[in-house]
């Protein structure tokens, strides 16, 4: 097990490293709270920096989805709008590979349904419709 990195307190992108490194290193004993505190206190920094190191944090650790969800609308509002739509794409795939096969839906971070077979999929859809209009 790796030790874990000391946690920053000057700046966001220094709390940003120390996100990204304990990724890299798969380090999840690190206090969600604290760190989502240190993160929103700094208000007067660049909007961006600090949507995208909540939403890291929460995808990482799979906590506040929630917040995580809502925050994730705001960061993709502000990219579409700047013209960083494939900036966005590249960030979503790495926060969505993160947390496979689970996904992150406002109500949690739910394991997705497999689609890849459609017909088996409509087919299964279909006998539990059927049967519950059997029993009403």
């Amino acid at each position: 097990m790796s030790q874990s990195p000391e946690m920053p307190t000057q700046t966001l992108l220094e709390i940003r490293h120390f996100i990204d490194s304990s990724i890299a290193s798969e380090n999840r004993n690190i206090n969600f709270e604290d760190i989502s505190a240190r993160i929103e206190g700094f208000e007067h920094e660049a909007k961006e920096q600090q949507l995208e190191a909540l939403i890291l944090l929460g995808y990482f650790l799979k906590k506040d989805a929630k917040k995580t969800f809502k925050l994730l609308g705001e960061y993709r509002a502000i990219c579409v709008e700047s013209g960083k739509q494939a900036y966005f794409d590249s960030f979503m795939a790495r926060c969505e590979e993160m947390v496979y096969p689970r996904s992150l839906t406002v109500h949690g971070y739910s394991r997705t349904i497999n689609t890849d077979n459609s017909e088996l999929l409509t087919k299964g859809i279909l006998a539990v419709v059927e049967a519950m209009d059997k029993i009403g």
